[in-house]
């Protein structure tokens, strides 16, 4: 088995960015996230998204270099529209305006619309814990993107709608919580595949709503 070391991972991840059409800046910062991703053990939010990310900027999913557009702001708030760039550099850009206006008036709420995948969700509110602030964030899909099916149920109709939140804790690490609203992040399920390993019972089920261990089941 060959070992790659993070400084790697990141040139390397940035390289094959690069040459899909994502500018450079943004390469890197993408890979940055998918890096750390990989760092704190969350491989389902790593770099193995880069074969993923390709396709979506073949197809025109994801748009890099797009700018955003600041459609509405007030001194606490801001709605911004990120026409399908990056999600992890607009998310960054939208946590650095939220801490922005959190340290001019006591809080900042930023909305992204229009964004494509932001990876670990838990890497934007450590950005405000790491400047002595609480921070939030929360995912809204919709749409083509369900994956959940509800309690009782066989078909996709809910998002997993992640949750994240981290808070100062006085020593050299913040306190973070990030978690997603369905069982099992699909990301996880994914790792399984590519593995070979089945999955925990109890995560998912089948398009007949049979329980399965079978992650290909979820993909199938």
């Amino acid at each position: 088995m060959k070992y790659l070391t993070a400084a790697q991972l990141q040139e390397i991840g940035t390289r094959i960015l690069d040459a899909a059409g994502s500018p450079h800046a943004e390469s890197e910062a993408v890979c940055e996230v998918l890096v750390r991703a990989n760092l704190l053990g969350h491989d389902s939010h790593g770099v193995m998204r880069i074969p993923q990310y390709v396709g979506q900027i073949r197809s025109g999913a994801i748009r890099p270099g797009t700018p955003i557009e600041i459609e509405r702001e007030t001194a606490a708030a801001a709605v911004i529209q990120a026409h399908q760039g990056w999600g992890m550099v607009i998310a960054r850009k939208a946590m650095r305006l939220a801490i922005e206006k959190a340290r001019e008036v006591a809080i900042g709420t930023v909305v992204v619309r229009g964004s494509q995948h932001v990876g670990r969700v838990g890497e934007y509110p450590t950005m405000a814990a790491e400047e002595g602030l609480i921070g939030m964030a929360f995912v809204n899909s919709y749409g083509t993107t369900g994956s959940v099916a509800p309690y009782g149920g066989a078909g996709r109709r809910l998002s997993p709608n992640p949750i994240a939140f981290a808070m100062p804790s006085g020593e050299p690490w913040p306190v973070m919580v990030d978690i997603t609203t369905s069982v099992f992040p699909e990301g996880k399920v994914r790792v399984s595949q590519y593995a070979g390993k089945q999955l925990p019972e109890g995560v998912i089920v089948d398009a007949d709503g049979n329980p399965t261990t079978d992650p290909a089941a979820f993909y199938g």
